[in-house]
């Protein structure tokens, strides 16, 4: 992805801190990102961790088959917050998740491992 290397830092940086927050609490944890910066833009998934590894068909259902889990850009300035499962039918085993979508960045999914 030429021109993309800020976008990539921050992506990695959030996620990185979405990790060691969520290891505070739970223990090692993984976390994974599917996001669109812009409303038209191809989802992009940052998954170093290979998190969503074995969930490739479903992802593919979701993101690839289907344009539905685009939906509308917020009214006002905040976030609109989006739960997976509600939203997309976007239950994978073992893994939750969270999103939002806003202004700056049209589409945004986070996922870690389910702990007990």
């Amino acid at each position: 992805m030429p021109g993309c290397g800020f976008e990539s830092i921050c992506v990695h940086h959030i996620l990185d801190g979405l990790r060691v927050g969520l290891s505070h609490f739970a223990g090692l944890s993984r976390a994974a990102a599917i996001y669109a910066v812009n409303p038209g833009d191809p989802p992009r998934i940052y998954d170093p961790q290979n998190l969503l590894r074995g969930h490739e068909p479903r992802l593919a259902e979701v993101y690839l088959d289907s344009q539905d889990w685009r939906g509308a850009p917020p009214d006002g300035p905040l976030v609109d917050f989006i739960e997976p499962a509600a939203a997309h039918d976007l239950s994978l085993a073992g893994r939750i998740g969270f999103g939002g979508r806003s202004r700056a960045l049209a589409y945004q999914m986070w996922f870690t491992e389910q702990h007990p």
